[in-house]
């Protein structure tokens, strides 16, 4: 009889140790496959793998040419705006754009004038205030 009984509780820890398993495995199957959806996009029977670079353009409002103007992509200086008033910024997925306008001290108003298709643009800040500061224009999503 206790033979029995510890059997049956033997039994039961398996079972559910296996089920436990069985669901994990589960989970980590559609975890991987919605990541793989993610990279690959199905039209019309055509595959295209996403693209994990995108471009934003920047430009300064207004007539005035801020020449040391600096665009910062993650810390360090990709770009300055020289005798430009719009440039485009190769980025990746969680890149971080600031502008560094700490050379001078006056208003500079900034803009957001265009994005790649991939970048996801709903938490992009499109205008700017920069005085004499750095601010952060974007933290990418594609």
């Amino acid at each position: 009889m206790k033979c029995n009984s510890i059997t049956e509780q033997l039994e039961k820890i398996i079972f559910s140790f296996l089920m436990l398993f069985f669901c994990s495995l589960v989970i980590s199957n559609v975890m991987t496959i919605y990541e793989q959806r993610q990279i690959v996009i199905d039209i019309n029977n055509s595959y295209f793998v996403r693209a994990e670079k995108g471009s934003v353009s920047i430009k300064i409002q207004g007539d005035k040419l801020y020449q040391d103007l600096e665009i910062v992509l993650n810390g360090e200086v990709y770009k300055r705006f020289e005798n430009n008033f719009t440039v485009t910024v190769e980025v990746k997925n969680y890149d971080v754009i600031q502008i560094n306008g700490s050379m001078y001290e006056e208003e500079i108003y900034i803009k957001i004038v265009e994005t790649s298709n991939n970048i996801n643009t709903e938490k992009l800040r499109m205008n700017i205030k920069i005085n004499g500061n750095t601010e952060t224009l974007a933290v990418i999503k594609i």
